[in-house]
């Protein structure tokens, strides 16, 4: 008895065609370990900001750290008091 694998076909993105560079769509962040469903649609928020997003805690002024838009003045990384 022989079993089967099957295989999916990998997205172009995947595979060297043409290369896409997913964005977080609130925070701009390229890397995360997890991409999740946000405001406009499936795997368009960082995990961080999808969290906050699920939970109903994202707001304008949160940025992760490791974002290229966060700047210490303006946004805050921590829970509010």
């Amino acid at each position: 008895l022989c079993s089967a694998k099957k295989q999916r076909k990998k997205p172009e993105a995947q595979t060297g065609g043409a290369q896409f560079q997913r964005r977080c769509s609130h925070c701009q962040v390229q890397k995360t370990p997890q991409w999740r469903t946000g405001p406009l649609g499936p795997k368009t928020l960082c995990n961080a900001c999808g969290v906050r997003f699920k939970s109903g805690r994202l707001f304008p002024e949160y940025r992760p750290a490791s974002s290229p838009t966060f700047s210490g003045d303006i946004h805050s990384n921590s829970h509010r008091k």
